[in-house]
């Protein structure tokens, strides 16, 4: 035996013992706490919508822009109960949850959302009760207070047209009715949200020289105030298009008739002063008969006009508000569109789109794509006025998903128009969904303005000028 092995033998046990283990009394490591339950989360898949689809668990919110798998990014104890509900549809869809609620004993895998093409399902058909308005136009605002906002051209408690309100359960209230005389009538757009927190709008005739009103009113309708009439002769009438507050503080909109009797441009202040800014001429070198939103880009309005241009078929103008100056920016040819009325709006490419009445390939509609980079104006797309619908005058909207989604007023297998979605290239072109004219009393038909997204909920909600139970048109939602 050597001396380290006899050395070592003759170490008493518990210093052995201390030697070997370190004291620990034991070889191994200390064992740890107990583990708990494992987290668990809370997922499955969502499967046929394009855009962007918002889903909450309680107060976890998921927002998903491809289909397929998904989990929400809180990890909930075990025993925590769970409730899934779709909070924003995507554009012109509808989801609905499937195995969305319970109690999580383990991992939940299992939660189903499945999305379909929305169809338009009429909130209020006018016209069905007494003082009710009649023949909505030029579609919807957001006010931001939970209602949307419009105007009828008829109907109303003396049949000169109405302010209306609707919330999104579908009750509507009529704000105020317009009696002609002072305070004018016929409004033909929807009223604009002011700064202020008034509603600013225009009626189409009547008013004390005739040619219509630009009033105020309060957001519960119980405050009018008429802060203009239009002379029909000096300042222009009859307006088509709806007040666009700029930056500078003043509204701007565009008139019929006037000196010309080809339409003007007007600057309106919130007190109802007047400056005309530009007389349409007409002819090849001016453009006439302008329609449809006006649209602010830096310090450029921009706007289309039904007729004039280079051909005859209507164009693109723009007006520099810091200069005063106006401008031809593009004249339609007939091929790529004639007798723009629906304005233009800005995509999130920097181009401007639109929409023809006219024109195109089969002369049934087009819609454009103006780039304010270059002034050049070209069709992405022609309505044949079968299928896909014709006469379209319905700004398109771009949904979430960068597809442009709009309406026409005529065609289409019912002959109501049609809701169609495609590219900004114009290209996959798909009628989601034909408006009846041949059931009496049962569809919708003839949709008019653009279609509007309210940020509470996701859907689209319109108006059809034909249709609906008094036959007078309705307030739709995309659902």
């Amino acid at each position: 035996m050597s001396r380290h092995a006899s050395r070592l033998l003759g170490v008493p046990s518990a210093a052995l013992c201390c030697a070997l283990s370190a004291c620990g009394g034991s070889s191994g490591p200390a064992p740890g706490p107990a583990p708990g339950p494992a987290p668990i989360t809370i997922g499955g898949t969502a499967l046929g919508f394009t855009g962007t689809l918002k889903l909450l668990n309680g107060a976890d919110s998921l927002s998903l822009t491809q289909p397929g798998s998904f989990a929400f990014p809180t990890v909930l104890p075990k025993g925590s109960p769970y409730a899934v509900t779709v909070a924003v549809q995507p554009p012109a869809q509808y989801c609905t949850v499937g195995n969305g609620s319970g109690t999580a004993l383990a991992r939940v895998s299992n939660v189903t959302v499945a999305c379909t093409p929305g169809t338009p399902t009429s909130l209020h058909d006018f016209a069905v009760t007494a003082g009710d308005g009649s023949r909505p136009n030029n579609g919807l605002i957001d006010a931001g207070n939970g209602y949307l906002y419009g105007t009828t051209q008829r109907g109303g408690a003396t049949n000169y047209g109405s302010v209306y309100r609707i919330a999104p359960d579908g009750t509507l209230k009529v704000l105020f009715s317009f009696t002609s005389n002072a305070q004018g009538g016929y409004p033909d757009t929807p009223p604009t949200l002011g700064r202020d927190g008034y509603l600013y709008g225009t009626t189409f005739s009547f008013g004390s020289t005739g040619g219509g009103t630009f009033y105020q009113l309060s957001l519960d309708g119980t405050t009018e105030t008429t802060l203009h009439s239009f002379n029909p002769q000096t300042e222009g009438a009859n307006s088509q298009s709806p007040l666009l507050q700029a930056s500078d503080g003043n509204f701007y909109t565009a008139l019929g008739v006037g000196p010309n009797k080809l339409g003007t441009l007007v600057q309106l202040t919130p007190t109802g002063q007047l400056t005309v800014l530009h007389v349409f001429a007409g002819g090849t070198s001016d453009l006439a008969d302008p329609q449809g939103p006006l649209l602010q880009i830096g310090d450029t309005l921009y706007g289309t006009a039904a007729t004039g241009g280079a051909y005859g078929a209507g164009g693109v103008f723009g007006f520099n508000l810091k200069t005063q100056a106006f401008q031809v920016l593009a004249s339609f040819d007939n091929t790529d569109g004639n007798a723009p009325k629906a304005g233009l709006m800005l995509a999130s490419d920097g181009k401007l789109y639109g929409v023809a009445a006219a024109g195109g390939l089969a002369d049934q509609g087009t819609v454009f794509q103006f780039d304010p980079s270059s002034n050049t104006l070209r069709s992405i797309y022609s309505f044949s006025g079968t299928s896909d619908g014709s006469n379209p005058l319905s700004l398109p909207f771009q949904g979430s998903d960068g597809l442009l989604y709009l309406t026409t007023n005529s065609g289409g297998p019912l002959g109501g128009g049609t809701l169609l979605r495609m590219s900004t290239s114009g290209t996959s072109p798909q009628v989601l969904y034909d408006f009846d004219s041949t059931s009496a009393g049962k569809g919708i038909y003839g949709p008019t303005g653009p279609l509007l997204q309210t940020p509470g909920n996701g859907y689209l909600y319109g108006t059809a000028y034909g249709g609906g139970a008094g036959g007078k048109g309705a307030v739709y939602v995309i659902r």
